[in-house]
């Protein structure tokens, strides 16, 4: 029987904020395109919006995304959320594509009251490098954070 590494379902409802981390198909480099990381852009905003959460940075790296979310109400889902983002960029991948994009399943981390927003927004900033792609984080084309106040970065 395999063991589950999720927390319950109750666990993702509500307002907590989020880091997630969502792998390529068989680790593979898809997101390798202004193309891609659009398609992938415009899903993350329309679920945002549909599901209840707001995003507060992302890092789009070559065979992973990066997500840093927080639910904006008490019923936010975040499953359902990741699951929406994953169908509607998957669908939107394949019209332009063969194949699949995300692999089964994502990362998740439910931040806890004394992890900062802003330690999270740095480490997920930072990835494009420390992998080398760049040597300033403003120089990599496929990463965002926001500018909200809430966000103490």
């Amino acid at each position: 029987m395999k063991k589950s590494n999720r927390l319950s379902r109750d666990d993702y409802i509500g307002a907590n904020a989020y880091s997630i981390t969502l792998c390529c198909c068989d680790g593979q480099k898809l997101i390798d395109t202004d193309e891609v990381a659009g398609i992938i852009r415009g899903s993350l905003a329309v679920c945002a919006e549909a599901v209840g959460f707001n995003v507060i940075a992302y890092c789009l790296m070559p065979e992973h995304a990066h997500l840093l979310v927080i639910a904006t109400k008490p019923t936010s889902d975040l499953v359902s959320f990741v699951r929406l983002f994953k169908q509607l960029s998957e669908f939107g991948y394949r019209l332009r594509r063969n194949g699949r994009l995300w692999q089964r399943s994502f990362y998740d981390h439910v931040l806890r009251k004394e992890e900062s927003l802003a330690s999270v927004t740095d480490y997920i900033l930072q990835n494009p490098v420390r992998r080398g792609l760049v040597q300033d984080e403003s120089n990599y084309a496929y990463s965002w954070v926001s500018d909200k106040d809430y966000c103490d970065c």
